[in-house]
């Protein structure tokens, strides 16, 4: 690091000036502020020099936005280097709940990082000019490096390391929601408290559009639609947007939404089913609007349609739940404290 490199040029400095001093000043002031104390938890320090250490990878993000000293940088000082320590400490003593738990042997978690490591590196694969990787391919070791870095890992070592954190963490997570279960009285209860707003469709249609400039060339489509052309031909041929590849169309919308032109809505909401407008003029031009699944009143996605979207939705909330309050909770009877 420049930084590193800056402090021997010093040295060498001082002693050509002052043969008899030396750099064990500057050498305890830089060891003084890896020793610094960042949080604490049943007794434990977290030093500054053990986060840093650990988020080693992140040190280009952080001189491209904190500049090459960084590391005095009050606002890397006052947030980045506090949400390290949080992260770290945080994910040290879920590790060790893992630990006391026991819920995956070494053996497991060394195949596991293996088999991460090698899903990796297949991303790589040049078997023509890569390096073997000891399991059957070459790699283009330069590009998986860069991946790597890119990714904040310092290199392969550092990428397993931080993958064996990930499985004790994932192990936990999975031991704490093990039992959380949805009951289909709560499926029953969410359905009908959010009917009105998720599960129901008010009165609207399939609408499409062709947009022109002018009522001159709005009317020159109407006359060859009437003329026989296909409504999704024109689309495609005049449409500016995204709709040209799907005939003009903009899926179902309601008459009230707000997202869409009150004069183009009003214009819509008038056909039956089937039919094609006159043109209609908006602040984007001229339209020739057509409408299909004409729905005039509020229908409901029935419950066993959604059954399952609900279902997935609740136990996402009750495990995370479950995961936020034990977490939390083992947080304050460690008396985590970051500083």
């Amino acid at each position: 690091m420049k930084f590193n490199k800056i402090l021997s040029r010093v040295c060498i400095s001082l002693s050509i000036l002052f043969t008899v001093s030396s750099c064990s000043t500057i050498e305890k002031t830089e060891e003084a502020i890896r020793k610094e104390v960042l949080a604490t938890y049943e007794g434990r320090k977290i030093t500054r020099g053990e986060v840093e250490d650990y988020f080693a990878g992140f040190h280009n993000a952080l001189v491209q936005r904190y500049g090459e000293n960084y590391k005095n940088d009050a606002g890397y000082l006052n947030d980045q280097l506090k949400a390290f320590a949080e992260n770290y400490s945080q994910n040290s003593i879920l590790i060790e709940e893992f630990d006391k738990r026991g819920l995956i042997s070494e053996e497991e978690i060394n195949n596991k990082v293996e088999e991460s490591l090698h899903a990796v590196k297949d991303l790589f694969i040049d078997e023509e000019n890569g390096v073997d990787d000891g399991h059957g391919h070459k790699i283009d070791q330069e590009r998986f490096n860069k991946a790597l870095n890119e990714a904040f890992y310092v290199d392969e070592e550092d990428y397993k390391n931080k993958q064996r954190d990930i499985i004790k963490i994932n192990a936990l997570v999975d031991d704490l929601i093990k039992d959380v279960s949805v009951t289909e009285e709560e499926l029953n209860k969410y359905y009908e408290d959010n009917k009105d707003t998720k599960y129901i469709t008010r009165p609207g249609a399939i609408m499409y559009h062709i947009l022109v400039d002018t009522e001159e060339e709005a009317l020159k489509v109407k006359e060859r639609l009437n003329n026989g052309e296909k409504y999704e031909d024109i689309a495609k041929e005049l449409n500016k947007d995204a709709t040209s590849q799907t005939g003009g169309s903009l899926g179902f919308v309601e008459y009230d939404n707000t997202n869409y032109d009150a004069d183009f809505l009003a214009g819509a909401k008038n056909l039956k089913e089937g039919e094609i407008s006159d043109p209609v003029k908006t602040q984007f031009g001229y339209h020739i609007i057509k409408v299909t699944d004409v729905r005039t009143e509020d229908q409901y996605t029935d419950f066993e349609s959604v059954k399952s979207e609900i279902e997935e939705t609740l136990l996402y909330e009750k495990r995370n739940k479950a995961v936020t309050e034990f977490s939390e909770n083992l947080f304050k009877e460690k008396k985590l404290k970051v500083k």
